[in-house]
């Protein structure tokens, strides 16, 4: 019998609460047209250009599903690329 025969895979454990989305979203991520957007929820960020008096455009945020399970959202400002849980 060969090593390959004898070895089995009993588990698997995979980070699924990751913190770092960077496989998630990346500069191309805010020119995404499949993903949803909304205009309602406000930048945390206080210097995205959204803030800015004479802006008279809101500012698209895109949400993804990150926890299929727990039904967890990161989020994505369009005008300052901030991320966010």
């Amino acid at each position: 019998m060969s090593v390959e025969e004898t070895l089995a895979i009993t588990s698997s454990d995979l980070n699924k609460d990751k913190t770092d989305f960077d496989d998630i979203i990346n500069k191309y991520t805010k020119f995404d047209p499949t993903l949803p957007k909304v205009n309602y929820i406000k930048c945390p960020n206080t210097e995205c250009p959204s803030y800015k008096s004479d802006n008279e455009e809101k500012n698209d945020i895109l949400y993804i599903r990150y926890d299929e399970n727990k039904m967890k959202y990161i989020y994505l400002c369009t005008g300052c690329d901030m991320a966010w849980k």
